[in-house]
């Protein structure tokens, strides 16, 4: 497209899902030899946690040459986004600890899910951002002029406070 110009990307994404099963079963509990099954302490829960991330890289160079002067010029960004979305479930009272299933607990009901941040705190979306630019100026050979860059972006500070610029 334009003469000493030079451009390239890269793009990646994934993605991972997981099940956690924790199971604690019923026990007896014996005291003055009479025994007694304490339905509190037993419990199964069901953890589903999906996390997805894409990265994206730009690089472009430009290099000019003309009477002894040569100019150039980089630019490089890079873009990142993670999120996490989890959804559990669990109960407690198991009646029969061959049954590993929710439908088995038969006290205290409990759901948490990503519609609900205070009942699932590990939900996030994190994003940032990132982009750094050089420009160089030779005279031949002699003499020299650089300058340079940064700015990046996060999305874990407050609004006021998600940029920062280092020259």
């Amino acid at each position: 497209l334009i003469d000493g110009l030079e451009v390239s990307t890269t793009v990646g994404a994934g993605v991972r899902n997981r099940l956690d099963e924790s199971f604690t079963p019923p026990f007896t509990v014996t005291e003055n030899e009479e025994k007694e099954i304490d339905p509190t302490r037993s419990l199964i829960q069901k953890v589903t946690t999906r996390q997805t991330n894409w990265t994206w890289t730009g690089l472009a160079r430009y290099t000019k040459k003309f009477a002894g002067h040569k100019l150039t010029g980089l630019a490089l960004f890079t873009a990142e986004s993670r999120d996490q979305e989890v959804f559990g479930a669990q109960r407690r009272g198991i009646d029969d600890p061959d049954i590993r299933t929710l439908n088995n607990g038969t006290i205290e009901e409990q759901a948490f899910s990503a519609n609900n941040p205070e009942d699932a705190p590990n939900n996030y979306t994190n994003t940032t951002f990132g982009l750094i630019a050089r420009v160089q100026y030779d005279y031949k050979s002699k003499y020299l002029v650089s300058a340079f860059v940064r700015r990046d972006a996060t999305s874990k500070f407050s609004e006021g406070n998600r940029w920062g610029t280092f020259p």
